[in-house]
């Protein structure tokens, strides 16, 4: 495939994604507490990941800095940041977030960390501007756009390539556009598997 189709599938993912997180501020009502830190939380992620869908769709030129600022805002949400609100008991409503989350604790554990390790990775990249690496396409042929780590783990095979989880080496030469397609994977697996897209209590 071409490394256009690549970017198309990454970023059709990407309007889901963001869809959802614009979806949380009608959601914010009645909220308090943990459930409201984990929705301001989101929001966050969502506003940068707006920030970044502009200039991977090229709406935007490409600007390292604000590449870089809003991969480190993704960064700093993840991880133990974004697992810590999450205490088990607090999925009742406005809460969007499933039962599963506590059923599966590991995995949405690891995708908080995957989320943390591509956006750093990102922010790292981004001095090295929107193009391949060393002639590689920045899709799933070059270590992959849609981010293998997901396989299994609410994303289809068929999007991910069959493609493995980049490797710490990997990461540190991948491109920016390779790199955010990793993290607009995460995020939708994440969303798929555990939050609702209206209350079912």
């Amino acid at each position: 495939m071409s490394l256009n189709k690549y970017s198309t599938a990454a970023l059709a993912v990407l309007v889901a994604v963001i869809a959802t997180a614009s979806a949380n501020v009608s959601a914010h009502t009645g909220a308090t507490g943990i459930v409201k830190e984990r929705m301001d939380l989101m929001d966050r992620i969502g506003d940068a990941m707006k920030v970044l869908s502009g200039i991977f769709k090229r709406e935007h030129a490409y600007d390292a800095d604000a590449v870089a600022k809003s991969a480190r805002t993704i960064r700093d949400h993840a991880g133990t940041a974004m697992t810590k609100l999450f205490p088990e008991g607090s999925a009742n409503p406005p809460s969007v977030a499933k039962p599963e989350i506590w059923r599966n604790w590991k995995s949405f554990k690891a995708l908080a960390k995957d989320l943390e390790t591509y956006s750093a990775a990102l922010a790292d990249a981004a001095p090295r501007g929107d193009t391949p690496a060393g002639g590689m396409p920045s899709g799933p042929a070059g270590h992959g756009m849609m981010g293998g780590s997901m396989m299994g783990q609410g994303m289809p095979g068929s999007m991910m390539g069959g493609q493995q989880a980049p490797t710490s080496d990997m990461l540190t030469v991948m491109p920016p556009r390779a790199l955010f397609g990793h993290v607009t994977a995460t995020c939708a697996s994440c969303h798929t598997k555990f939050r609702t897209e209206k209350h079912e209590h």
